[in-house]
């Protein structure tokens, strides 16, 4: 018979047959840590590697670290699309009052509730691009 390791073997002819040492030791561990059914399974096998992996704990803080930057940016895109439609809003009241202005021939002095209007949607704007 052969050894665990891997070493000389009898054949039923009496011949010793010099078989190749397993140097890692790789095939006498995972026969000793995992059973041999879960190592056919490959998704079992990975999974057994994942939980015993000495670093998995590290890649586990980096995943959740991950999420929490995804989820942060993630809002912040939502904020700046927000900002950006306010923003096209304001534009479009202030281009119809420009034009409500223009129909109506109002000089420059006439028009001073609709500038102060425009200046408030001017200034809104500028809240929305600072966001």
């Amino acid at each position: 018979g052969a050894d665990a390791a891997g070493g000389v073997r009898s054949t039923s002819a009496g011949m010793n047959i010099e078989r190749p040492k397993d140097t890692t030791g790789a095939e006498a561990l995972a026969t000793n840590l995992v059973d041999p059914e879960i190592l056919r399974d490959k998704a079992k096998a990975f999974e057994v590697f994942r939980s015993t992996y000495q670093k998995n704990d590290a890649i586990e803080a980096n995943k959740k670290v991950l999420k929490e930057k995804y989820e942060e940016a993630k809002g912040a895109g939502e904020a700046v699309n927000e900002s950006r439609s306010q923003i096209s809003q304001l534009k479009a009241m202030i281009e119809q009052l420009r034009v409500e202005r223009a129909m109506q021939g109002l000089s420059e002095e006439g028009d001073e509730a609709s500038n102060e209007e425009e200046e408030r949607h001017k200034c809104m704007i500028e809240k929305h691009k600072l966001r």
